[in-house]
Parts: C-alpha cells; structure tokens; sequence
C-alpha cells in the first residue's frame, strides 16, 4: 500500500515539454472539488497539486483498490503535505521574530487543518461521479 501511495505522490508533474502521451488529460480527471478551491483560492499552486493527485490516481487505476478510496488517499495525503509544510512556515517565522509573518503562518495553519475534514470535499458530487460512489454509501 505504501509502494502505491508512493507511486501517487512521487509521480513527476508533466512539463510543457512533455509528450502529450505523459500528460494526463484533464477531461479524463475530475477537477479538485469545489470546496476545497473556493478555501484554497488564495493559494493556487494548492489546488494545482491537489488536480495532480487526481490525475495521478486517474491514470493509476489500479485493481482491487476502489478508485474512490485512491482518490480520498492522494487528497487527504497532498493535504496532510500542505499541513506539515505549513507549519515549517510558521516555525521559521516564529524563528525569524517577525510577528506579521506569524500571523499569516498562524491563519495558514488553521486553513491547512480545516481543509483536511472530510467533512469539507467528501460530498463533491463530480469526485463522487468521477470515480465511483463506493457500495452501501451516498455524498
């Protein structure tokens, strides 16, 4: 499980020099669910990651794992990453002393921890269409 979680996370972001062939298709992935774009829409570098996590476990497909829950794994795992990179941000700012960028950090840290409730995008109808509602469950 880890190997796979690995292959997710680890997979190189295609470049504008790639061949299409290495580039996922954007109309074959669902985009970020809108929840989690409207809080993110401060930080769109975010939101880019978390569409390469959906691409990644697009072109993953792999049996025996439902592709819903790959899908829960790559977000909740690119949003446990934006977490911890969040509060190294606010350990240099609290090192650094400077009182404004600890307030930004601090708020930082908030929005990283609420985004990663479920609660917030696991009711997103276009996830939920994209890679198949899982049995006995509804959004």
């Amino acid at each position: 499980m880890k190997q796979l979680l690995r292959k997710l996370f680890d997979r190189a972001t295609p470049t504008a020099d790639a061949p299409a062939s290495e580039a996922p298709a954007r109309g074959a992935s669902p985009t970020v669910p809108a929840n989690l774009r409207e809080r993110l829409r401060k930080h769109p570098a975010h939101i880019e990651r978390l569409q390469q996590a959906l691409d990644g476990v697009t072109i993953a497909g792999r049996e025996g794992i439902p592709r819903f829950e790959l899908a829960v794994w790559a977000l909740e795992g690119r949003m446990g990453t934006f977490l911890s990179e969040a509060r190294d941000e606010l350990d240099a700012a609290r090192a650094a002393g400077d009182r404004k960028e600890v307030k930004r950090a601090e708020a930082n840290v908030r929005l990283m921890s609420e985004i990663r409730l479920k609660q917030v995008w696991i009711g997103d109808t276009a996830l939920w269409n994209h890679f198949g509602k899982p049995e006995g469950s509804a959004p």
